[in-house]
């Protein structure tokens, strides 16, 4: 996670283009509502932020968490830009976020969290798998949970490139423990279209990696 470190300051314009569009519609996914309360699974430099205040108001609640302090630094940054006064940020590994963090860091006891997000995050988190059960532990009874991230079927010179650049694993099936898990699944995908001379090995088409945004309901 130090590569973030020095990804913090390109990292809105890396990723922007690409994935703005689907920030928006994972937010939508979750079915927000004035007041809600949602956390955001390694909210890097903020980039759900808005798209999340706009549907829960000022009366809600957002609680960012990230392991990147340098992350975390220009996620600060927008919401003293912005006059944000209902956000909260914890810097903690998602592995090991608890529900006493959740009330410790807002001040209130049994804090209700009715959703929780992670975008381009599960590929990069080393221990997953943890961060998804810890992060769904916290979402209340018929909360719902979104996942936005990438996948790579075959292990192509852009897939590697990625896992490089950015320290992830993109041939993880992030999506799968929701979708065990959560009532009301659901899962759109969408291909990858960018440098296709590099993804295309032999067979393999560019088609075949996808982002994808995925949500479901806590039973």
């Amino acid at each position: 996670m130090n590569s973030y470190s020095l990804l913090s300051r390109p990292y809105d314009y890396s990723v922007k283009e690409n994935f703005c569009n689907h920030r928006g519609q994972t937010v939508k996914a979750l079915g927000l509502e004035p007041g809600n309360v949602v956390v955001d699974i390694a909210c890097g430099t903020a980039l759900n932020f808005e798209h999340i205040l706009d549907a829960i108001g000022p009366q809600g609640t957002l609680i960012g968490v990230d392991f990147s302090p340098a992350m975390l630094a220009r996620a600060q940054a927008k919401i003293d830009a912005n006059g944000w006064q209902n956000v909260h940020l914890l810097h903690k590994d998602a592995s090991e976020v608890s529900q006493a963090d959740l009330d410790s860091l807002t001040g209130q006891s049994g804090l209700q969290v009715d959703a929780v997000l992670c975008t381009l995050g599960l590929c990069v988190i080393p221990e997953w798998e943890e961060a998804f059960n810890r992060s769904y532990d916290v979402l209340r009874t018929d909360g719902r949970y979104a996942i936005m991230d990438v996948y790579y079927p075959y292990n192509s010179l852009l897939a590697r490139l990625n896992d490089l650049l950015a320290g992830s694993d993109v041939s993880r099936r992030s999506w799968e423990p929701l979708q065990q898990t959560s009532a009301d699944y659901s899962e759109d995908r969408y291909p990858i279209e960018k440098f296709p001379f590099i993804v295309r090995m032999g067979p393999v088409a560019m088609s075949e990696a996808y982002a994808f945004v995925a949500s479901g309901r806590k039973q």
